[in-house]
């Protein structure tokens, strides 16, 4: 398994923890990882509220350099992030005009092109859906028996969307 990998600028700015670890676990899991060391902010919610086109191409930028070095996959820790990614791919298949004003921000400031065919995925998807529970089962070194975990991925992962569910936000079980 090969992905594109961006950890996202907050979690290599404030949660560098977070990214250390993921980079283990995917080493572990087998899992070779493409770093889009040139990539930008993913254009969240905020850049989003002054244009949302140059936000959007910022997320459509990151999907193209994933496509350029060979990949259909990216994978990505930060929600807002994964989001973002989501919805320029919602975006690209559903709005025709959407798709040639974030495609004509790329050609001239980045010399790129995006179809919307790189697929987002958050780094919980890829352990879940890709690994799957047998094979994580597998690379288990020490079992905490009665141990009680928690896990908080952030709210874009599981918020309703009309676009995309990562799992159901009332009930999920991909956590």
């Amino acid at each position: 398994m090969r992905y594109g990998y961006f950890p996202g600028c907050y979690v290599l700015s404030r949660k560098l923890q977070y990214d250390l670890s993921a980079r283990n676990v995917m080493k572990k899991l087998g899992v070779e990882i493409v770093e889009m060391t040139d990539a930008p902010c993913c254009g969240p919610a905020i850049v989003k509220s002054v244009d949302y086109s140059v936000a959007s191409a910022l997320s459509a930028r990151i999907l193209a350099m994933t496509k350029e070095r060979g990949l259909n996959t990216l994978v990505t820790l930060c929600p807002e992030c994964f989001s973002s990614f989501i919805k320029v791919n919602t975006g690209f298949k559903e709005d025709v005009k959407f798709k040639e004003e974030v495609n004509h921000i790329l050609s001239s400031t980045a010399g790129l092109k995006y179809n919307g065919d790189v697929e987002p995925k958050h780094i919980l998807q890829v352990v879940y859906e890709d690994i799957g529970l047998k094979g994580l089962s597998e690379h288990i070194i020490k079992r905490f028996n009665g141990v009680k975990v928690a896990v908080q991925p952030g709210c874009h992962f599981l918020r309703a969307s009309t676009s995309y569910y990562a799992d159901d936000p009332e009930d999920p079980r991909m956590l």
